[in-house]
């Protein structure tokens, strides 16, 4: 496991040509680049540049999942209690 937002593509570059293993991408920090709408990017463009880079798997995750889903439910209405 690598965390590739700390280490660059260049590392992960380096450890995709020193090593036979598959390497599991681990994205912390990336709440910090894509909580606010004019910082980062999308996910999925995020995603397909590490995929270029070699990186095997980048699950999105529980927590990111269910955050996205009551975000969208709010837009259509307001939860009840909020």
């Amino acid at each position: 496991m690598v965390s590739i937002n700390w280490v660059g593509f260049p590392a992960v570059q380096h450890l995709r040509e020193s090593s036979e293993l598959t390497i599991h991408a681990h994205r912390n920090g990336w709440g910090a680049l894509s909580r606010h709408p004019g910082l980062g990017m999308g996910f999925p463009a995020y995603q397909k540049l590490w995929r270029l880079a070699g990186m095997f798997l980048m699950p999105q995750g529980f927590a990111c999942l269910v955050r996205s889903a009551l975000q969208r439910l709010r837009r259509r209405r307001p939860l009840q209690g909020d």
